[in-house]
């Protein structure tokens, strides 16, 4: 009675309609993507803790709202607009299957009108009816749901089909102890957004256990660098060796575990003092062990006047955290560093947040702290420079001078230049 055409008359309108659309909302979601992360961004200023006091002292929250609201309102209005062809359209296909549906109801009622069918016969094709019709119904949405999901599932496989850190190529494992040299032979790194190079022909050589220091100012390429020497960015040109082994055949997991960092921009975790500072540490129960890397970052006695020890929760976003100050978070991050038995230790303005006298702590106890280890720091403060034994100074993504301090200062190049303007300050 009901043959395939009509089957397909049913459930192609529904399949054409959904998968257009679906088309439609995928294109509408990926050209709203920048804008979608424009209002979350606004709405975390609005909401964040930490641009409360600028938020008052400038009274900047109005115009923040303001223009959430416009970038909010436009999107939603966008696809409002969607969402209602959408569904005019629907309207016109379940228009199109009602008017199939009474189609058949008269043929049936023809039929039984001339005796070819009983009543019962009449209640059981009708019946089947609706359930075929529901069954359709659900097949087209099912089908037009798949190939909508699927447009942003091929997002992410295309994610996924990008270059893995730990590929077939990366199975070699790091030096298990350097005895050669770190060697950064011709490196040249460009940001994919960018169209000039941020470094530019990087050559220099790092002893084992030697203390560099690279200088610059903003924007030279030192934290670039730093990222280079850690693995986290690959060298579009040139190479980097420890102990003759190329670092793109090493795999990341034995390559992080022989190198500890410390970041200006660390993170301060809304966790407990030892998972900030033990946090992925097999050592992570071992109170003595975790006490000790604090101590070396001149936490000891925070530690102790805190409530419940290294138990105790940081921050205020949730109940009965302890806020820490700057230079303490600072130290937090530090004492990370030092829970880490590494070969090197990457230092990017470790002492930023730091009052005068617990840096010149840090500073005065170097050589002590990171005795036997390879050190490559990043400072703005020359004076922090006295204790390497090499400074490399950047300019514009290249070297431009290279040497202990006292050989620079008798250069009277750019470093002794940028020393001196500090100096004078302090003189002044």
């Amino acid at each position: 009675m009901i043959r395939f055409p009509f089957v397909l008359i049913m459930i192609i309108p529904n399949i054409l309609v959904n998968t257009y659309f679906g088309k439609q909302k995928y294109n509408q979601a990926m050209t709203q993507t920048p804008e979608q992360r424009k209002v979350h961004y606004l709405l975390r200023i609005l909401h964040s803790r930490s641009s409360a006091k600028e938020a008052r002292i400038y009274n900047y929250v109005p115009y923040l709202a303001y223009k959430w609201k416009s970038v909010f309102w436009k999107t939603s209005d966008e696809q409002y607009d969607l969402r209602k062809r959408t569904e005019s359209k629907m309207l016109l296909v379940n228009a199109f299957q009602v008017v199939l549906d009474i189609s058949v109801i008269i043929v049936l009622i023809t039929f039984g009108s001339g005796g070819a069918l009983t009543i019962g016969h009449y209640v059981s094709l009708t019946q089947a009816l609706q359930q075929i019709q529901s069954i359709i119904t659900g097949l087209g949405y099912s089908i037009a749901a798949i190939y909508e999901e699927s447009l942003f599932i091929n997002e992410v496989l295309h994610f996924l089909d990008l270059e893995v850190e730990n590929s077939k190529d990366r199975n070699r494992k790091f030096p298990g102890k350097l005895t050669s040299q770190i060697e950064v032979r011709n490196l040249s790194f460009t940001y994919a957004t960018h169209t000039s190079p941020q470094l530019k022909g990087i050559n220099f050589n790092i002893s084992p256990g030697e203390k560099i220091a690279i200088v610059g100012e903003n924007g030279a390429g030192k934290s670039t660098l730093v990222k280079c020497l850690l693995g986290l960015y690959l060298p579009d040109e040139g190479a980097i060796f420890f102990d003759g082994v190329d670092m793109r055949t090493i795999d990341p997991n034995s390559m992080r575990q022989n190198v500890s960092a410390v970041f200006q921009d660390f993170e301060s975790y809304q966790l407990t003092v030892r998972e900030n500072i033990a946090m992925g540490h097999p050592k992570i129960d071992d109170d003595a062990y975790i006490e000790a890397a604090a101590s070396k970052a001149g936490l000891a006695d925070l530690i102790d006047k805190l409530p419940n020890g290294l138990d105790t929760e940081l921050g205020a976003m949730f109940h009965n955290g302890h806020e820490l100050s700057g230079g303490q978070w600072q130290k937090i991050s530090l004492s990370r560093a030092f829970m880490r038995d590494s070969q090197i230790v990457i230092l990017d303005e470790p002492t930023a947040a730091l009052d005068p006298r617990a840096e010149a702590e840090i500073y005065d106890n170097f050589a002590t702290l990171y005795e036997g280890k390879t050190t490559i720091m990043i400072s703005h403060r020359l004076s922090s420079c006295r204790h390497a034994d090499k400074i490399i100074v950047l300019h514009n993504g290249e070297i431009i001078e290279e040497g202990n301090h006292e050989t620079l200062l008798a250069a009277q190049g750019a470093y002794a230049e940028m020393f001196h303007t500090q100096a004078k300050r302090y003189a002044s």
